[in-house]
């Protein structure tokens, strides 16, 4: 039995099963293990020498800057999916795509433009938290995706709908992996060379100073008083 997509319905909950089993995990990692983030960079931001003023609103900002990422990414597989597809008519799916793309690339910029506006640069850790929690979960559904990619190639008879979905998660999910994991190992070992920011300087001993509050004469190298005449 097709349907106006050119397909039946089982072909499309086959293409579609790997996001029906990874869904719930993810769903559960986005919505409930962000909020575990909030502790932990509430706890090291208190054993720091200087406390961040801003730590509740970066949470929040990378909070939903980090689902919109996600939501994205989906779009971007669904669309990149109708376009491998042979369907003779996409235009719902591109619908439905583009309904995901448009305001979830809308909220993730206007998040990465006030995260911009925040003192994330001076104080790193929960951008730190974040970026390395959304590379787990990308990383995540990337490995599963080449997972089921690597098993529709390799079974037998024609891939079909299933190879397609394969090839749009894998370059969309993989090559987002990939990018997060640049970006992050760039953040975390491009500052270990570089000194830390809160280091507060040694102030100058007292005695130290109170000895140079008085006048002080110049220095006895040559040339700076002019030469004694033994005749006078």
């Amino acid at each position: 039995m097709g349907n106006k997509f050119g397909m039946s319905p089982f072909d499309i909950l086959a293409a579609f099963g790997p996001v029906l089993v990874l869904g719930p995990v993810v769903l559960w990692m986005l919505l409930f293990g962000q909020l575990l983030i909030y502790p932990i960079a509430r706890w090291k931001a208190q054993r720091e020498a200087v406390m961040d003023p801003q730590l509740g609103i970066k949470f929040a900002l990378h909070f939903f800057a980090l689902l919109a990422f996600q939501i994205v990414l989906f779009a971007l597989a669904t669309a990149l999916y109708t376009l491998f597809s042979k369907a003779e008519d996409k235009g719902e799916l591109y619908r439905m795509a583009f309904g995901f793309l448009i305001p979830g690339g809308g909220v993730l910029a206007a998040h990465y433009v006030l995260l911009k506006r925040t003192n994330q640069d001076q104080f790193p850790g929960v951008r730190r938290l974040f970026l390395g929690y959304n590379l787990l979960v990308t990383g995540l559904i990337g490995f599963v995706m080449l997972l089921v990619a690597f098993q529709v190639f390799f079974r037998r008879g024609p891939a079909g709908n299933d190879g397609r979905f394969a090839i749009a998660s894998v370059l969309v999910y993989v090559g987002a992996w990939v990018a997060c994991g640049l970006h992050f190992g760039k953040l975390v070992l491009g500052d270990s060379a570089a000194p830390p920011s809160n280091v507060i300087p040694p102030s100058v001993p007292t005695h130290a100073a109170a000895q140079q509050s008085g006048p002080v004469l110049p220095s006895l190298s040559a040339g700076t008083f002019p030469p004694i005449d033994p005749k006078k």
